[in-house]
């Protein structure tokens, strides 16, 4: 027999399923508590990836139906209720808006001392420092 490294939080039943029906030596622990939450974290990040790997409208609908299994299943190991989600939803859509027009910004000029400056520059990896290339033309201009 081969053995392979699995490494991944699974759904409740595949363990048994892999044991049935492919007749493998499955080895598994139930987590709980803080490992728990932090698999499930790491399952939606795969979710998603696998999301962003579909190629058809099949493949992303079973998808984006992990990426809601894994949502429930964190909102439940938190307390969390469908109608406060549900809710949370809402608020924010209400106070952003959704996601339906497509809006996307490439990148954005603030004066240096407000704090959106601020609140970008704390966040470097997400928010890389642009050079102020206009600046420097109309100098070189002058």
């Amino acid at each position: 027999m081969k053995k392979f490294v699995y490494d991944k939080l699974v759904r409740d039943v595949t363990p048994e399923k892999l044991q049935q029906n492919r007749g493998a030596n499955v080895h598994y622990t139930q987590l709980q508590g803080k490992q728990y939450i932090q698999e499930l974290r790491r399952k939606l990040i795969e979710e998603v990836e696998e999301i962003i790997d579909a190629k058809n409208r099949a493949e992303l609908l079973e998808e984006c139906g992990d990426v809601c299994e894994v949502i429930a299943a964190l909102c439940d190991a938190y307390g969390i209720t469908p109608e406060e989600l549900d809710q949370a939803q809402e608020n924010k859509r209400e106070q952003h808006g959704a996601f339906n027009r497509g809006m996307y910004i490439s990148h954005i000029k603030v004066a240096s001392d407000t704090e959106h400056a601020e609140y970008f520059q704390q966040r470097p990896a997400k928010y890389p420092e642009l050079e102020d290339i206009d600046g420097a033309i109309d100098a070189m201009k002058e």
